[in-house]
């Protein structure tokens, strides 16, 4: 199993996330070599893949879709062993119909700025801040302005 999985739901956004995709499939995978994009066929299936790669020793997973498909994929995480939850990254490239949760985190809304971004998560000492969330970890409050 690829260290790096994109789970792409092509469904997501009325069909958006496919088209976000393949403008960014060839980047990503440039980016990331060794990675591998396994698609959803249906409600449940990305948190079927997810556990599966987790299971598997994967430990990058971005979601390619909405808010959605990003709460099933950590649905799936977390219902891998915590041992194994514990090294993994989660992350997302927006391309749903709301994508709250990349407006909220300031995920860039442009093809460049998402390479950008893939770009920079490169080396495993670099994390995107602020970006991701590491199942096993418990995250700190948001702040409430």
């Amino acid at each position: 199993m690829p260290a790096n999985i994109f789970i792409l739901n092509p469904a997501a956004g009325h069909g958006r996330a496919g088209r976000v995709w393949a403008s960014l499939e060839d980047a990503a995978l440039r980016l990331l070599p060794g990675s591998a994009c396994a698609a959803t066929g249906g409600p449940g299936h990305a948190s079927e893949l997810a556990r599966e790669a987790v299971l598997a020793g994967t430990t990058r997973l971005i979601a390619v879709g909405g808010d959605g498909t990003f709460s099933e994929m950590l649905e799936g995480v977390m219902a891998a062993p915590e041992h194994l939850r514990r090294g993994v990254t989660l992350g997302a490239i927006p391309a749903g119909s709301g994508c709250d949760l990349a407006r909220h985190l300031g995920y860039p809304a442009d093809r460049d700025g998402l390479i950008d971004l893939l770009a920079r998560n490169l080396p495993a000492s670099r994390r995107w801040p602020g970006k991701l969330y590491r199942p096993g970890r418990r995250p700190a409050p948001p702040a409430l302005h």
